[in-house]
């Protein structure tokens, strides 16, 4: 598998899931607001596909993993906005997950493809045998 640079930035442990986020917070109010802490790489902010607004969380990565760490310690259970903030270093899979039947649906469907196939053989040999 190849390393995509998310999943290098996880392993530095620099990126940060910063969740408890109000509406109107914005992109820009979480760099503004973890900046403090060091230089920041990136940030992104999930947007649910109906409504178009941010889903209440974001995550900020950083250059160095020591200012995303003091920038747990200092922001984890703070208040922004009237609401407290949940600041964690972010989990590899937390930004690749998955629906919790996608394993037995991916194999449901390599079994049909299988069954498929079959099918197709013992139709070609049929065709072939009239010949």
């Amino acid at each position: 598998a190849t390393l995509t640079n998310k999943t290098i930035a996880l392993s530095r442990r620099t990126v940060l899931y910063v969740g408890g986020l109000e509406e109107q917070v914005t992109e820009q109010t979480v760099q503004q607001l973890f900046a403090t802490f060091g230089p920041i790489v990136a940030t992104e902010m999930p947007l649910d596909t109906t409504t178009g607004k941010h889903r209440g969380f974001a995550f900020v990565e950083f250059e160095e993993g020591e200012d995303a760490q003091h920038a747990v310690d200092n922001m984890n259970d703070s208040e922004l906005y009237g609401r407290v903030l949940k600041v964690t270093l972010a989990k590899p899979d937390a930004m690749k997950r998955k629906a919790v039947w996608s394993k037995e649906a991916s194999q449901w469907m390599g079994q049909l493809k299988e069954s498929a196939e079959d099918v197709d053989s013992e139709r070609r040999r049929a065709a072939d045998d009239d010949k």
